[in-house]
């Protein structure tokens, strides 16, 4: 895709959206701030990927900026199941209740589980913020 026109991918569309609706000022943002979104989605991604490839015992410990990092990238890849799961078109009880044999039931268990990583992590962040409050 060249920088000034929207993704073909539904996918790439969803993680990289036009910021206006007129044509012309969306190609005119995206052309300037394409690639560096690009490289923040990707540098978020790796940061994650490095982290847990050092976890010699399962465990990770973040601080702000790699939990923000974490943050970016889990938001990165629910948006992306979340379109291939056409959340936005289901319900949440149709997807409780897909077949177990459906290839989507395990692409939705990793989109929740994800969901739950993100709010654990956000919580944590407050949690922390508000113990440097006080």
């Amino acid at each position: 895709t060249s920088h000034d026109s929207p993704p073909d991918d539904e996918v790439l569309l969803r993680l990289l959206p036009n910021a206006y609706a007129d044509g012309v000022d969306a190609a005119e943002f995206r052309r300037y701030t394409e690639s560096v979104l690009r490289n923040k989605k990707k540098a978020h991604a790796m940061s994650m990927r490095v982290l847990l490839k050092s976890a010699s015992d399962g465990g990770v410990e973040l601080d702000h900026e790699n939990a923000n990092a974490w943050l970016g990238a889990i938001n990165d890849i629910r948006l992306a199941l979340g379109v291939r799961l056409k959340v936005e078109e289901r319900s949440h009880d149709e997807l409780e209740l897909l077949a177990p044999d459906d290839p989507l039931r395990g692409v939705y268990a990793v989109y929740s589980w994800l969901g739950w990583l993100q709010e654990s992590l956000l919580q944590a962040l407050m949690d922390d913020s508000a113990n440097e409050v006080n």
